[in-house]
């Protein structure tokens, strides 16, 4: 498993937004609890709306944190909860079923000010492996330094469809993939290209990651001719490959 390093993230306190699709979750889950226990403190949230740790899946919950709920809330006393839970926390709004809704953006900038790493969810895929952003998508906050774009390695291959992709009309259109052809490790570059793909709403001067994920679920020889054909995109900072949270599966 390939982990976004420290020295990556830069030095000092730092706010990083993570956005795409192939594991979003369980891969913020994973960077808290590994930067926890070296030491940082870390508050992880998210804008839009997440599973319940606490209620949603096992591997996800295991070993996480408090979770603060700010909906109701001043500032100044989400803050003290926030200071009291510990590291890592999660910052929500309000549960909602087995969701939990997510922070705005400027509550999320004061909020992380503290925290020597803060990690969001910025937006959401329905648990599928890729997706373009819709026009609306995705919401991250200014303050982020740092945009970690995932693509899920398991979708190189598939035939572009509701089985694989997050609204795949909008993803064939991007990066010119008729519907039910197979997705390449061209398309995904394409993605990662265009200012209406990935990287869209990046704030200004943030770095972007382009990560992997699900490396376990792909051919060696395909993951080596994606990361290839993606050294040709101009913009990125890293290609990271890994398979975050692989190994916390029951």
């Amino acid at each position: 498993m390939a982990i976004v390093k420290a020295e990556l993230l830069g030095a000092g306190r730092c706010s990083t937004a993570i956005v795409g699709a192939g594991g979003k979750t369980s891969s913020l889950f994973a960077l808290s609890r590994a930067f926890s226990a070296r030491g940082s403190r870390v508050l992880v949230a998210t804008t839009t709306r997440m599973l319940d740790p606490e209620r949603g899946s096992v591997r996800e919950g295991r070993g996480f944190a408090p979770l603060v709920l700010a909906g109701g809330r001043s500032l100044e006393s989400a803050a003290v909860a926030l200071a009291e839970a510990g590291s890592p926390v999660l910052l929500c709004a309000s549960r909602s079923g087995d969701k939990l809704l997510g922070v705005d953006p400027p509550s999320f900038d004061a909020l992380a000010a503290p925290f020597d790493l803060a990690f969001v969810e910025a937006d959401g895929a329905r648990g599928l492996s890729i997706k373009a952003p819709a026009e609306r998508e995705p919401v991250v906050p200014s303050s982020c330094a740092i945009v970690i774009g995932l693509v899920g390695l398991d979708s190189l291959g598939e035939p572009l469809d509701g089985g694989i992709a997050h609204r795949p009309e909008l993803l064939s259109a991007l990066v010119g993939c008729p519907l039910g052809s197979r997705i390449e490790a061209a398309h995904i570059a394409a993605l990662a290209a265009s200012p209406r793909g990935l990287f869209k709403s990046a704030p200004d001067g943030a770095r972007r990651v382009l990560l992997l994920n699900k490396a376990d679920l792909a051919d060696r020889g395909a993951v080596e001719g994606c990361v290839e054909a993606l050294g040709e995109v101009e913009g990125l900072d890293a290609i990271v490959v890994g398979a975050l949270g692989a190994a916390e599966e029951p």
